[in-house]
């Protein structure tokens, strides 16, 4: 378990308060930390067997999938639990191994795995055991306070009821659950400089290509707003992805580094985020963030792998970016992981 420990803190991450639990350990294996902390250790047989095997566990742990991609998923999970039986110890092969058989053919029927959870009956339970109000009449008091949240569930979610002054819990599920108009781009900490001149430039490149027209540099207005991070929405997860400028990471209390991945010129570059500002050109407000790049890197393995400095800076738009990527340092190297 130290080793595991020391690999999690290597491969950027801040372990000090997480538990290894199944979502963690889930992470472990479907972010390539699993395979980068045992690359070599195995003859080459089994190390291609296990990371099969990790790669139809990230599959299996997908948001979404098309129907198409369901036999192909099915197929491959068997032949990864097969191989695993071959080159492993039976030791390995227990009720949980055996079940990843059959985890894929539920999908059809019960949707993938990450829009599932584990406890919903004893959640539920929970709530019920919590609205007892009279010991004795357990059922009728159960039912009653069951009714009375229907109603105000019904009468908020309707629209009937808007003007509420307590943002209980269920009000402010109401907000959401009605919220019409969804921001893309969540923003704090904000701060207005002026742009040096060398950002100046690029910036007008960046302009000049996307509206396909010669701009000038007095065209472009010098001053943007700073940030110190920002959100945003990612359709797939379903979910807001954090990013942090390397200042805040100092003071931040999410303390593991930020690198991203994005598209330049005929390679794909890494860096990490020295700035997001937003700029306004044309009467449009754009987020643009400028990065620190690494050397552009080698494929190794699973991994790419390159010289841990910093060679330039660029700045893109905040859209182009990757969510951040999940990289280890080893020997004055940067694997870059789950890419």
């Amino acid at each position: 378990m130290d080793t595991a420990y020391n690999a999690w803190q290597t491969a950027g991450f801040d372990y000090k308060n997480i538990l290894f639990n199944e979502l963690d350990m889930n992470t472990f294996v479907t972010k390539n930390i699993a395979a980068w902390c045992i690359r070599g250790l195995l003859a080459k047989p089994q190390e291609e067997t296990l990371f099969n095997l990790f790669e139809v566990i990230k599959r299996l742990t997908q948001p979404s999938y098309t129907t198409e991609q369901l036999q192909g998923l099915i197929e491959d999970t068997s032949t990864a639990v097969v191989l695993l039986e071959r080159d492993f110890p039976l030791t390995l092969q227990n009720i949980t191994t055996h079940l990843l058989h059959h985890i894929p053919e539920g999908y059809e029927d019960y949707g993938p795995l990450y829009d599932r959870w584990l406890y919903p009956l004893e959640r539920a339970n929970s709530w019920v055991t919590r609205q007892i109000l009279q010991h004795g009449h357990e059922e009728s008091t159960v039912m009653q306070t069951y009714r009375i949240y229907d109603w105000s569930s019904h009468n908020i979610l309707s629209g009937e009821i808007i003007n509420y002054s307590r943002q209980t819990s269920l009000c402010r599920l109401a907000e959401k659950v009605n919220s019409i108009h969804h921001q893309d781009i969540s923003t704090a900490s904000t701060k207005r400089f002026i742009l040096q001149s060398e950002d100046l430039s690029i910036l007008k490149d960046n302009y000049n290509n996307i509206y396909d027209q010669n701009y000038e540099l007095f065209d472009i207005d010098p001053v943007v707003t700073y940030l110190k991070f920002s959100q945003r929405q990612d359709a797939e997860l379903k979910r807001q992805i954090f990013f942090s400028t390397t200042e805040h990471q100092t003071t931040a209390s999410r303390s593991h580094d930020y690198c991203v991945s994005v598209s330049h010129r005929t390679n794909r570059r890494f860096g990490t985020i020295s700035k997001i500002f937003k700029h306004n050109h044309l009467d449009k407000a754009t987020m643009w963030v400028k990065l620190e790049m690494f050397p552009i890197p080698e494929q190794s393995g699973l991994f790419l792998v390159t010289d841990d400095r910093k060679i330039d800076t660029h700045i893109f738009s905040f859209d182009k970016i990757s969510n951040p990527v999940v990289f280890a340092s080893e020997d004055n190297k940067i694997w870059f992981l789950n890419v």
